[in-house]
C-alpha cells in the first residue's frame, strides 16, 4: 500500500515537469542524437561529438520514441522509470536492514524532496543510472541474506554493471562500495568470494566501453577551474529544500526523543550507518581527488548517488520507532510528500507558449600554449510547431574542441524536424546556424 500510494503521488509531479518544461541544452543534445536518420549516424555522434555518454541510453531512448513518438514526455521517460525504481530500492534496502516502516517511508520520500529530484525528468542518463544504481544496491543487500543471496548476486552484478554502461561515472559509487565492503570485512572478518566477484564485474562494461573512452577521452572537458566552494554549494544545493528541511525537522525530533530510551540493537548497523556516511562523503572524496589530479570534472548531477547515503542517513534516526508514533510520523511525512504534488499538479499541463532564452559562458582551453577564449553559447527556444533548421558540429580531428569551429575544418551534421524546438548557437562570436544545402568550412 505504502509504494501505491507513493506512485500515485510521484507520477503526476514528476510527469507535469517532464511534459511542461521546456529542454534545455544538454536535453538538446539528447535529441539530436537519438533522432539521427540511422544508427550509423548515431553511433558517430557518440564517438566523436562533445555529448560523452555510453550508447546504450540513446539506444533506449531511441527505442522509446519509436513507439511513442517525438514529445518531452516520452524523451524523459526513462529518467521518470528511472527515478522511482531508485527510490522504490532504497525503501526496501532499508526495509532489509531492519528499519521500521516510517524508516523505509522516510528513505522513499527523500530523493523527492531534494532538488535532486529535477533530474527524475530531464532527458539524461541519470535517472536511469541511478534507478540501476539502486537495484545494485539492493542485491548487495540480499547477499547478505542466505536465502536470497543467488538473487542478490545476480542483481549486485547487473544493476551495477548496466548502470555503469548508462554512464561512465557511476564508476564512482561503484569504488565506493568496493571500499565499504573492504571495510565491512576487515570489521566482520570474513571474506565472501561470490559478492566480490559480482562487484567486479562492472569492470568488464569497461573493458567492452574501451573504444568509446579512448575517443572521447581524447575531448577536453569544458570546465577547465575547480573551487572548494563548489562542494559547499553542492550540499547546500542537495539539503536545502524546504520539504527535505522540513523532513529533517521530524526525523530529528523524534531521534531526540529516542535518545532517552532504551534502542533495540540492530546487527546491520555496521552496514547502514557505513554505507550511509560513505556515500553521504563521497562529493567530499570525489572533489578531493580532482584537486589532487587537478582536473575539473564536479557537476551535481555526477554525483546524485549521494541521494543513497542522505536517504540511509535520514532513514537511521526513525530505524526503531515505537508503534504509538508511527502513525503521526508517517502522516507528517505523507503531507511533506503531498504538499509539493499538490502544487504541481494544478499548475498548467502544457509547454509555456513563451520564448525562453539562455545563455551559458564558459572558457575552453585550445592548446597548452594559446590563450583560453572566452565562449559564448545561446540557445533560444521558441513554441512547438516551428522546424528548426540546426547544425551540430562535429571536428575532423580529436585535437580541435567540440564547441570551436574556429580552431580547424569540421563537418555539419544537419537535422530536420517539425512540430519541435528551434535552436541556435553561436560560439566565439560565430554563428553555426546553416542550411541543409550549405556546409562551414
Amino acid at each position: 500500500m505504502t509504494l501505491v500510494l507513493f506512485t500515485l503521488l510521484y507520477v503526476p509531479y514528476v510527469a507535469h515537469a517532464a511534459v511542461t518544461r521546456p529542454f534545455w541544452l544538454d536535453e538538446l543534445f539528447t535529441f539530436y542524437i537519438v533522432t539521427m536518420p540511422d544508427w550509423a549516424g548515431m553511433m558517430d555522434l557518440i564517438q566523436r561529438g562533445p555529448d560523452q555518454n555510453p550508447p546504450l541510453f540513446y539506444a533506449l531512448t531511441r527505442f522509446i520514441v519509436s513507439i511513442l513518438g517525438e514529445s518531452e514526455g516520452a524523451f524523459r521517460l526513462p529518467a521518470m522509470v528511472g527515478y522511482w525504481v531508485f527510490c522504490v530500492t532504497l525503501y526496501a534496502w532499508v526495509r532489509l536492514l531492519g528499519g521500521a516502516r516510517a524508516a523505509a517511508l522516510a528513505a522513499l520520500v527523500t530523493p523527492v524532496l531534494t532538488a535532486a529530484v529535477y533530474y527524475a525528468s530531464e532527458a539524461r542518463p541519470y535517472g536511469l543510472a541511478l534507478g540501476w544504481l539502486g537495484i545494485g544496491l539492493l542485491g548487495w543487500q540480499l547477499t547478505r541474506h542466505p536465502s536470497w543471496q543467488a538473487v542478490g548476486i545476480v542483481g549486485l552484478s547487473t544493476g551495477l554493471s548496466i548502470a555503469l554502461a548508462l554512464h561512465y561515472l557511476i564508476i564512482l559509487p561503484v569504488c565506493l562500495l568496493w571500499a565499504i565492503e573492504g571495510l565491512l570485512a576487515w570489521r566482520q572478518r570474513q571474506l565472501d568470494g561470490r559478492r566480490w566477484i559480482a562487484m567486479f564485474s562492472p569492470l568488464v562494461v569497461l573493458a567492452l566501453h574501451s573504444s568509446f573512452l579512448y575517443r572521447q577521452g581524447q575531448q577536453r572537458f569544458w570546465k577547465i577551474s575547480l573551487e572548494w566552494k563548489e562542494l559547499a554549494d553542492f550540499y547546500w544545493w542537495l539539503l536545502g529544500s524546504p520539504a527535505y528541511l522540513g523532513l529533517c525537522a521530524v526525523v530529528g525530533l523524534l531521534t531526540w526523543s529516542s535518545l532517552r530510551r532504551r534502542t533495540i540493537h540492530n546487527r546491520n548497523a555496521d552496514v547502514w550507518l557505513i554505507s550511509g556516511v560513505g556515500f553521504l562523503c563521497l562529493p567530499l572524496l570525489w572533489m578531493t581527488f580532482l584537486k589532487v589530479t587537478h582536473q575539473a570534472m564536479f557537476q551535481e548531477r555526477y554525483l546524485l548517488p549521494t541521494l543513497v547515503g542522505l536517504g540511509g542517513l535520514t532513514a537511521y534516526g526513525l530505524r526503531h520507532l515505537p508503534e504509538h508514533q508511527t502513525r503521526l510520523t508517517t502522516l507528517a511525512i505523507w503531507c511533506l510528500l503531498g504538499i509539493p504534488v499538490s502544487g504541481a499538479a494544478m499548475q498548467p499541463w502544457r509547454l509555456s507558449p513563451q520564448v525562453l532564452r539562455k545563455s551559458w559562458t564558459c572558457r575552453i582551453r585550445t592548446t597548452r600554449s594559446s590563450p583560453p577564449p572566452t565562449c559564448t553559447f545561446q540557445s533560444g527556444i521558441t513554441t512547438r510547431g516551428n522546424s528548426p533548421n540546426s547544425s551540430m558540429l562535429i571536428p575532423k580531428s580529436a585535437n580541435h574542441h567540440p564547441w570551436q569551429p574556429a580552431s580547424g575544418p569540421c563537418n555539419a551534421i544537419q537535422t530536420r524536424r517539425s512540430g519541435w524546438t528551434t535552436m541556435s548557437f553561436s560560439v566565439c562570436g560565430k554563428e553555426i546556424f546553416t542550411s541543409p544545402a550549405t556546409r562551414p568550412t
